[in-house]
């Protein structure tokens, strides 16, 4: 509104007003200072969009990943989308930090202690001091090979039933023991493929949904749901627990 107020005071005002001396005209210089406040007014709007587009929507920041013993890892500030999609703090304090499992160029990584028996999630601490996260993008494998069912829990701490907090699945958490229990025994005892055999023998990804799963400790990870194939897609990792898992 202020920017379009300033472009219609901008417009040159009648001849006749100016000549019987009613309005004076009004210098050159002043046309040219009310562009520019214009511009900076627009500019200024903007800012906040071109600021979430050059960093990613979510506000993320864009560095590249880590690998750590063949798996790969993003890095992401405490308080981001990614970050709080895993259901970590928004704060990374330096009694968070456990033992120190590896040292990178970008800095050394240790064990996030609020729950060591995972490998989801790491604390990275840079050079300059300050802590991020890295969290699980995916075992570095083809698309002919996979990781079965437990080892997708096991990623994340999970090793029974007993240590899946809860599902979301269509806007529903569900935290109903016997539930959870029945998925995680239908997901173990499923047959696992990779993303060449997903892509040509079950289905090509259309109607997935997304489910997200909890662990215990808190830890949250989503993978792909077709409730046609009864197929959860995670990580380039595929489990046909079969049509009926999930309504």
């Amino acid at each position: 509104m202020k920017s379009r107020q300033l472009l219609e005071a901008m417009n040159d005002l009648p001849e006749d007003l100016i000549a019987e001396g009613k309005i004076r005209r009004r210098h050159p210089l002043l046309r040219v200072l009310a562009v520019a406040v214009c511009v900076l007014l627009v500019l200024s709007s903007l800012y906040p969009f071109f600021r979430d587009r050059i960093r990613g929507v979510s506000g993320d920041e864009d560095v590249p990943g880590v690998v750590i013993d063949g798996a790969a890892y993003e890095i992401r500030s405490a308080g981001s989308s990614a970050a709080n999609q895993a259901g970590l703090p928004d704060t990374i304090t330096a009694d968070m930090a456990g033992m120190q499992v590896d040292e990178l160029e970008e800095g050394t990584v240790h064990l996030y202690l609020p729950c060591e028996n995972q490998r989801a999630v790491y604390i990275l601490q840079r050079p300059d001091g300050t802590y991020r996260y890295l969290l699980f993008a995916g075992d570095q494998l083809s698309q002919d090979a996979w990781v079965e069912a437990d080892q997708m829990f096991l990623t994340y701490g999970v090793t029974s039933a007993g240590e899946l907090a809860s599902l979301t699945w269509d806007g529903e958490t569900i935290r109903d023991r016997q539930t959870l229990e029945a998925v995680y025994q239908a997901l173990l005892q499923s047959d696992a493929c990779g993303e060449a055999a997903f892509r040509a023998e079950l289905d090509d990804g259309q109607g997935a949904h997304p489910l997200t799963l909890e662990a215990a400790g808190g830890l949250r990870w989503t993978a792909d749901y077709s409730v046609s194939t009864g197929v959860l897609g995670w990580y380039g990792s595929y489990y046909a627990a079969g049509a009926g898992l999930l309504p």
